[in-house]
């Protein structure tokens, strides 16, 4: 019983970092671009793997996937000569750590020639743009604008205090449309013209 639980345990816990490991890309944004933070991340990751006894061959490309999304034209730019350097070699493909120590050390360098710059310098600017996503969402609210469900509630309104009438008898004042199923009837008759 206790060999049947710990292998379904490792087999869910692996199964679980393979996903994490998937979504690298969704990773790096959470840490805020910071490669340092996201390699140690990953390589936690990885050795979580390995205690389960598994081990995961397209972590080169998860890798470079979310190494791409990083704002940095310069750090792009070093991650595609990399990936082309990679698909150039006919023999064993670097290991996902060199892959790792270069995109840090580039990091590093970036940061240190003032050059590393994402376009969200603090939490501040973070926080105000989940603010106004949300306030965006709450004013769309059932796919609505807010100019959209101001005039709506306005035909609400308006429909309501029309009275419903039988538009086979001829109305009290002809002048005026008659609310019938939402729509509005004009009497015609010699009186209207």
């Amino acid at each position: 019983m206790v060999i049947t639980k710990s292998t379904v345990d490792n087999l869910s816990g692996a199964f679980s970092i393979r996903m994490e490991l998937a979504q690298l890309d969704k990773l790096i944004v959470q840490l805020n671009y910071n490669i340092e933070k996201f390699n140690m991340q990953v390589k936690n990751l990885l050795s979580d793997l390995a205690r389960r006894g598994d081990t995961s061959t397209d972590i080169i490309f998860n890798l470079i996937r979310a190494y791409r999304c990083v704002p940095v034209k310069e750090f792009t730019n070093f991650i595609d000569r990399m990936k082309d350097e990679m698909d150039d070699r006919t023999e064993v493909i670097p290991s996902p750590q060199y892959l790792m120590d270069k995109s840090e050390n580039k990091f590093k360098a970036l940061v240190k020639e003032k050059i590393w710059d994402h376009g969200i310098n603090n939490n501040d600017e973070l926080m105000a743009l989940r603010a106004e996503v949300d306030r965006m969402k709450k004013g769309k609210k059932y796919g609505l604008g807010h100019g959209q469900q101001r005039s709506q509630s306005r035909r609400k309104r308006a429909t309501r205090t029309r009275v419903e009438v039988d538009i086979t008898k001829k109305p009290d004042d002809v002048n005026k449309p008659v609310i019938h199923n939402g729509k509005q009837w004009w009497w015609c008759s010699d009186e209207t013209g």
